[in-house]
């Protein structure tokens, strides 16, 4: 018999996700960690939901669920919780024991000898964000190495020192970040017929493409539509001018220090960041922009991404649209000079095809063509159309003879 304690419901209004569940759960394999890893509102806690009891229901496993609050962080308020919510449910002796439990809440780790239990257990770590820390990541992945019966499921707004854990413990793990989170057209389009709109339809249509896919935003401009008296499609044709965006975006800066808000408006000039373009654009040293870009990830404004090496963090597109804006009535920066620090960016890791397009935005040709030159079979022989459309729209006074 399957044993859910203190799982959420899941919301009437949610969707199934199918390509998800399978993703979190592949055919014969029980991964010991599953990491669901994006910013707020991509549908990690409804996904966890709809996963926990599918799996826990299948399977017939015992699983504790844990929402994390920020008073639990810290190794002995955590081990605490997790102890007294397994001795609640009487789940302890499924795959954690009272003494190793002890252990890690006085900030040690179970010797190999010591009992883990019998029974196979699943801890749904939800909000672990708020708890996150390098002592907690190494005691988990201590516990996931020593413990085979134990499987943690973890559903987070930063990454941290996750990869450490699946490193340490050389376990199963299954990621499932937010470019997987986000809403497929299809989805979207079965959400609008769950609030009484036509799936598959313009309206529908429009607000994927509005809201990119962000689940928080598609299913609050559906409502907005659907509450709509002729249903017209002003309603969510522009994410950055939908009321739901403008109050995020207020609501998120009204909560930072003027500082932080102004790295906030400077830094979304550019549709993703490195630490060194982020200091660059607002004006503060590097090692002042990664605690502030860490701070945005636990707000939920934005995730990691890593590519060839470099690491970006990237303010999500619904979002930064609103911040953008923001950021042009509420600031006096030369845009000019912004830009161009973002081209440069975009020369110095690699990225000669976006430097080109904002050099063609600036209207700088001479910068153009330094690049053109420069990059040519990188850019024309991998990119022939973007690169013929850019330069079939150069003014005839722009041209050389």
């Amino acid at each position: 018999m399957s044993m859910k304690m203190d799982m959420p419901r899941i919301r009437a209004r949610s969707i199934d996700r199918p390509r998800l569940l399978e993703i979190m759960q592949p055919d014969g394999i029980r991964p010991a960690l599953v990491l669901l890893y994006g910013h707020a509102g991509i549908g990690k806690s409804t996904l966890l939901s709809q996963w926990a009891d599918a799996v826990a229901l299948e399977r017939g496993e015992a699983l504790q669920w844990l929402t994390l609050r920020e008073d639990d962080a810290g190794a002995g308020p955590f081990w605490k919780r997790v102890a007294d919510d397994l001795d609640r449910n009487a789940l302890l002796g499924h795959g954690l024991s009272r003494e190793s439990l002890a252990t890690l809440s006085a900030g040690g780790t179970p010797s190999v000898s010591s009992p883990t239990g019998t029974g196979m257990l699943t801890l749904v770590l939800d909000d672990y964000h708020l708890v996150a820390g390098p002592h907690i990541d190494a005691q988990l992945a201590h516990l996931l190495k020593e413990t085979p019966t134990l499987r943690v499921v973890v559903g987070t707004r930063t990454m941290g020192g996750l990869f450490s854990i699946e490193l340490a413990a050389r376990v199963s793990t299954v990621l499932v970040d937010a470019t997987e989170l986000a809403f497929t057209a299809a989805e979207s389009a079965e959400l609008a017929g769950a609030v009484g709109l036509q799936p598959h339809s313009v309206v529908s249509d429009s607000v994927h493409s509005a809201s990119l896919g962000w689940p928080l935003a598609t299913h609050a401009l559906l409502i907005e539509a659907s509450r709509s008296s002729d249903r017209a499609l002003h309603a969510v044709q522009s994410g950055s001018k939908s009321r739901f965006a403008r109050e995020f975006v207020v609501a998120t800066l009204a909560r930072r220090t003027s500082r932080g808000a102004e790295f906030l408006l400077r830094t979304s000039l550019a549709d993703e960041c490195t630490v060194e373009l982020a200091a660059a654009l607002s004006g503060v040293d590097p090692a002042d922009a990664l605690p502030e870009l860490a701070e945005l990830e636990v707000e939920g404004t934005g995730t990691w991404q890593t590519r060839s090496g470099v690491r970006w963090f990237r303010i999500h597109p619904f979002l930064r649209q609103g911040f953008e804006a923001e950021a042009i009535t509420t600031l006096t920066p030369d845009d000019l000079r912004a830009s161009r620090t973002i081209l440069s960016d975009h020369l110095r890791n690699d990225r000669p095809l976006r430097a080109m397009e904002l050099a063609a935005e600036l209207g700088d040709w001479t910068r153009f063509e330094e690049i053109y030159l420069l990059s040519y079979v990188q850019v024309y022989f991998y990119h022939r159309h973007a690169i013929g459309a850019m330069l079939s729209a150069i003014p005839r006074a722009a041209m050389r003879t």
